[in-house]
């Protein structure tokens, strides 16, 4: 590991030079060929605050039957959750629309594409 010489306020940065990241991705490469450790995708607690992932042990699970407005830390007013919206998007150049499924509408005003496993889309929705 390199020390970079760069300060955030009292933040001090660390990173990795290419040669150093290889080496610390080799053994864990070798680990998952072994079938030691796997890759899997998987649901996680994200900490938007914090930009992490948190341990289901640090998380208050809350079953929901349908649309329920909740007290969220930060907020002023009550979040709604429970909620998944269906919009549709145009395909530029052809006359189709793509559909996508989304818990948090807001979102889409900053959609610059979409990306579909059935269907490679690389074009820009408008």
């Amino acid at each position: 590991m390199t020390k970079s010489t760069t300060y955030l306020g009292e933040w001090e940065v660390y990173g990795l030079d290419s040669r150093s990241l290889h080496s610390g991705q080799k053994p864990i490469y070798r680990l998952q060929e072994e079938g030691l450790i796997y890759r899997e995708i998987r649901l996680v607690n994200w900490y938007c605050r914090l930009q992490t992932a948190m341990s289901n042990l640090e998380v208050d699970n809350k079953e929901l039957t349908g649309r329920t407005l909740i007290d969220v830390p930060g907020y002023a007013n009550k979040i709604a959750f429970g909620v998944i919206t269906t919009f549709k998007y145009p395909i530029d150049g052809l006359n189709e629309t793509i559909s996508v499924a989304n818990t948090r509408p807001e979102t889409m005003l900053g959609d610059t594409g979409v990306y579909s496993i059935t269907r490679i889309l690389n074009e820009h929705v408008y």
